[in-house]
C-alpha cells in the first residue's frame, strides 16, 4: 500500500544519498581521475554486499517484503552503477 511506497521511496532516497556522500568523499581525497573513480566504485561494489546478504537472509525465511526492500536497494545501485560509466565513458 502507500506505507509500502513511501518506506521503498524513502529508502532508495538513502540509497542515492548515501553514494552522494560517497562520490563527495571521493572528490574530497587526495586522489584525483581515474583514482578517484576506482575508489567510488570500489564502494560501489562493497556497500551492496550487505544488501545481498540481508535478501539471501529474507529468502532462506520467506521474508518477501525484506527480500523487495533489499532487491530495490540493489537495482538502484545498479542504475547508479549504469548512469556513472556513462558519464565517464564521455570524458
Amino acid at each position: 500500500g502507500r506505507l509500502d511506497e513511501a518506506v521503498f521511496e524513502k529508502t532508495r532516497a538513502n540509497v542515492y544519498g548515501a553514494f552522494r556522500t560517497v562520490l563527495l568523499a571521493a572528490g574530497h581525497t587526495r586522489a584525483q581521475g581515474e583514482e578517484a573513480r576506482r575508489f567510488f566504485m570500489e564502494r560501489l561494489e562493497q556497500i551492496p554486499k550487505r544488501w545481498s546478504e540481508a535478501y539471501e537472509e529474507g529468502k532462506r525465511h520467506g521474508d518477501i517484503a525484506r527480500m523487495a526492500l533489499e532487491s530495490m536497494k540493489l537495482d538502484t545501485v545498479r542504475k547508479i552503477r549504469e548512469k556513472l560509466r556513462q558519464v565517464w565513458e564521455r570524458e
